[in-house]
């Protein structure tokens, strides 16, 4: 017989032309002109059948896997396996200053739960929501005036069903499942993410994914919870939203007369950040696995980013680091910085809830604690070398495009934590922004900045993580002049003094009278730096006064490239940014 041909290859016109291989090689076929018969048409079918089939059984095989999967609904059953629960969509939410007045008695105004305010953008409405009671308190010790600060709204409206016994799939895919509440017979569950510590009479739910971005409502079959019967009824209640369209509303009010009060102004603390979409099919396809190994525990640094960027994709940067690396070391702790989108760090009660979700994933002996991100900012020199017989724009248009190369740079090289700035990588990444630029020379200091709080007293502390250039020792008989620091600062005001700092070369940090006309020492001693870990403290600082927005401490770093520390971000601000243009 004949040897068959293999029919590995997925091309139509290579399935026809081995299935002709194979016709040709038989001795009934043997000098056949299939080309020009009507057996054409056959083989014609044969190829097509086969490559149909083939097709199909290459998809369907591809979708029995997490990695070649390309179904969401059969990504998301892959990861069911795997334990992992799929993210929701996300209510953007929003922090709002409130400030009612209302006649009544005590010192308190209730504002209720599901408290709905209109958010608007634009010219589009959003709803927003309470998600629990918020106590507004009296102004002064009398008048009509309460007022409640730091009060969570969360965008969307509460839809409330009632689940059959024997299906208990829900039946809107737009829910933000943070704020799902169940009741059976009127008593409310608990929904727990694991069995862990459940025992068989805690009344606790579990969420399943199910199709189409759909969750259904697991009982513990009296073994891990109790399991309701066909008799009880099951009540749910959640909040559906619009993911991230309701991110960036920042005009608030809402019904006076509703929660009993003659008006109400709200104040909203920033514009409303964090509303998502349900989670992508590539987002499930990296995190599964990853949530998989964890195991709804966080013991390593990687534990603690993957459970909180999961749960909460407002996260945009996220650095954890055991306390003995901070400064100063904080034993038995966790270190977490994070930076949400849409504002520099994360509020207060945002951190809170972080802290919440992650305290019982932790070990009992470990406390997590959670810092808004700083930052490291670079003063930036940049000298563009052009060609002036190639140059196709002006001068200003030049530079423009050179500050917009270096924005881009940052927002795609840096702008996270523990990342380095190569002073070579972003030369030639500017030297790109237009044909006419010959070269790009980059000189950069890091930069921290510092808000302190007036007339109080701080004894702040610094660490650049970098080896610093050690200068000269400074002496009274050399003077100023011509004495160069490695450390400098923007002016503040001590002792009625308008000052800057500066160290002197031994490790001191000094107050240097800021007078254009003269300069000379005003404190010899108002700290110390360590040339080597590149770590400032001051000590008993009042400062009366600054300019700017804050006091900003430039250092010298001994090498060009320099890598920012573990709790801050890297960024680069077109305000510490010069540009300097050189025809050639």
């Amino acid at each position: 017989m004949a040897k068959i041909a293999p029919y590995n290859k997925l091309d139509f016109t290579q399935i026809k032309a081995n299935l002709l291989a194979h016709l040709q090689n038989q001795d009934q076929f043997k000098g056949f002109d299939f080309e020009g018969s009507n057996m054409n048409v056959l083989v014609d079918l044969l190829a097509y059948n086969t490559y149909s089939n083939m097709t199909y059984y290459n998809m369907t095989l591809g979708e029995t896997f997490l990695d070649s999967a390309q179904l969401k609904n059969s990504v998301v059953s892959h990861a069911k396996e795997l334990n992992y629960l799929p993210r929701s969509r996300r209510s953007a939410g929003a922090l709002l200053s409130l400030r009612i007045t209302a006649s009544q008695a005590g010192n308190t105004f209730t504002i209720p739960r599901g408290t709905s305010f209109l958010g608007r953008c634009g010219n589009v409405s959003y709803n927003f929501i309470t998600n629990k009671t918020y106590s507004a308190t009296r102004e002064g010790s009398s008048g009509n005036i309460f007022v409640a600060n730091d009060v969570a709204v969360f965008e969307g409206r509460t839809i409330v069903e009632v689940l059959d016994y024997q299906n208990t799939v829900l039946s809107n895919s737009f829910i933000d499942t943070r704020a799902i509440r169940l009741f059976v017979n009127g008593e409310e569950y608990r929904y727990a993410t694991g069995i862990f510590g459940v025992v068989e009479n805690d009344r606790v739910f579990y969420l399943q994914p199910e199709l189409n971005d759909k969750y259904s409502i697991q009982f513990g079959q009296t073994l891990f919870g109790y399991q309701p019967t066909a008799t009880d009824v099951i009540e749910v209640q959640y909040r559906v939203c619009s993911g991230t369209q309701s991110n960036g509303v920042k005009a608030f009010s809402v019904d006076a007369g509703a929660i009993g009060a003659t008006s109400v102004i709200a104040t909203p603390i920033g514009n409303s950040i964090g509303g998502a979409d349900a989670e992508s099919v590539e987002s499930v396809r990296e995190f599964a696995p990853k949530a998989f190994q964890v195991q709804d525990r966080a013991v390593t640094a990687n534990d603690y980013e993957v459970l909180l960027k999961t749960q909460f994709p407002e996260i945009e940067n996220i650095s954890v680091f055991g306390g003995d690396e901070a400064t100063p070391p904080q034993y038995g702790r966790v270190i977490v910085a994070v930076d949400v989108q849409g504002r520099d760090g994360a509020a207060a009660t945002e951190m809170a809830l972080y802290k919440d979700y992650i305290k019982s994933k932790s070990p009992l002996a470990i406390e997590p604690i959670f810092q808004e991100a700083k930052f490291l900012y670079a003063k930036t020199n940049i000298v563009v070398s052009f060609d002036r017989n190639n140059i196709l724009t002006s001068i200003a248009g030049l530079e423009a495009l050179v500050r917009d190369s270096l924005t881009t740079y940052s927002n795609t090289n840096l702008n996270k934590f523990g990342v380095t700035l190569g002073s070579s990588d972003l030369s030639y990444s500017l030297s790109l922004a237009n044909e006419a630029i010959t070269s790009v020379s980059v000189t950069t200091d890091p930069i921290i900045d510092y808000k302190p709080v007036l007339n109080a007293n701080e004894s702040p502390t610094f660490n650049f993580n970098q080896e610093l250039l050690k200068p000269y020792p400074y002496n009274d008989t050399s003077g100023l002049t011509d004495y160069k620091p490695c450390i400098s600062s923007t002016r503040f005001t001590i002792d009625n003094t308008i000052v800057e700092l500066q160290d002197n070369g031994n490790g001191v940090i000094q107050a240097i009278v800021s007078s254009d006309a003269l300069r000379s020492v005003y404190k010899k001693n108002l700290g110390t730096v360590n040339y080597d870990t590149g770590e400032i403290i001051l000590k008993d600082l009042r400062i009366r006064n600054f300019e700017g927005a804050a006091i900003q401490i430039t250092v010298k770093t001994k090498t060009r490239d320099f890598t920012s520390p573990k709790d801050r971000i890297f960024r680069i601000r077109q305000s510490d940014t010069t540009v300097t243009t050189r025809a050639v």
